[in-house]
């Protein structure tokens, strides 16, 4: 469990990977919420290929900040 902030990504690992997505989330106060689908994604990427640089970084920035488990 973990809590994000302004700006923060959740489900990216999901749309990456192509597995189902992993991430739950309950908001503690009213927010605004963007969607963004696989196609969506992609066709994104393709345009604006540093995204993609990004979003890798990101996620393994995460499994580098995560405590083994056995």
């Amino acid at each position: 469990m973990g809590h994000r902030g302004e700006g923060d990504i959740v489900g990216v690992m999901a749309i990456l990977t192509g597995e189902p997505r992993s991430a739950h989330v309950e908001a503690e106060t009213d927010m605004e919420v963007w969607v963004l689908k696989r196609d969506q994604f992609e066709h994104i990427s393709k345009e604006q290929p540093g995204l993609l640089s990004f979003l890798t970084e990101l996620v393994a920035d995460r499994f580098d900040s995560r405590r083994p488990i056995a």
